[in-house]
This record gives structure tokens, sequence and C-alpha cells, in this order.
């Protein structure tokens, strides 16, 4: 749960997996996250203009745009930059190598326990707070 004297983060959720993004929204939901999901990565970029996440969950292995390629226009945004947190079915060196190099934060493989869930959004909110102080 976050602490109540952090900020509610807000947080998206971007996987070409539906099943994945529902279950994730719900229980960044519980953990007291305001979150969105996107399936479409052409579309992420403008849900994120709209939301303004603290915190994007971005799948590297999507159809038509891989999550490399949004997390580096994400970058671009002119707004508060979210921490980007790439997710894959596979972490290799490689990956890990370009996650870094297009400004993600960190890199895991799925699925996501609830501890490291519960570490980024505790994460997420600390940012939040700073950019309200």
């Amino acid at each position: 749960m976050v602490t109540a004297a952090l900020v509610r983060p807000r947080v998206l959720v971007v996987d070409d997996e539906g099943d994945l993004t529902y279950v994730l929204v719900r229980l960044l939901q519980a953990m007291g996250c305001e979150a969105k999901d996107c399936c479409d990565p052409c579309d992420c970029v403008e849900s994120a203009k709209r939301l303004k996440p603290h915190l994007v969950l971005l799948d590297l292995i999507m159809p038509r745009l891989d999550g490399f390629r949004v997390a580096e226009q994400l970058r671009r945004l002119e707004q508060p930059r979210p921490m980007i947190v790439a997710l894959t079915g596979f972490v290799d060196s490689g990956s890990k190598q370009k996650a870094k190099a297009v400004g993600v934060h960190s890199l895991f493989e799925k699925p996501l326990t609830r501890e490291v869930l519960r570490r980024l959004v505790h994460e997420a909110s600390v940012l939040a707070s700073r950019e309200n102080a």
C-alpha cells in the first residue's frame, strides 16, 4: 500500500496482451495507484500525454512498435519524465544494454512479483511527491 505521506502515483501499463494489462491495472489500483492500460504501443505516447504517468510498465516485445522505440518516444515528451520499467519474457545482456541506452530505469523478466511491484509503486510515489513539492 502507498503510505499516506506519499502522493498517489499514476501508472501506465503498456503491453499487447490485454489480459496481462487488465490484471496489472487492477493490482496497481488495489495498491493505491491511478492506473491505466494501453494495449497498442502506437497509442502509448498519446496515453502518456493524457495520464502524465510517474511510472510506465512497458513490454519490450510488441507488434508494430517495440518497447525500446516506445521508451525513446516517452523520453522526448515535454512533461515530467516517468520512470520506465521494461518487462520481457527473457532478459539477456543485449536487452539490458539496449534498455539502458534508451533510458529505461530497470528491466525485469515477466511476471513481476508482488514484492517488486510494491517497490516500484513506492519509488513512483516518491517521484510523484517530489513533483508536487
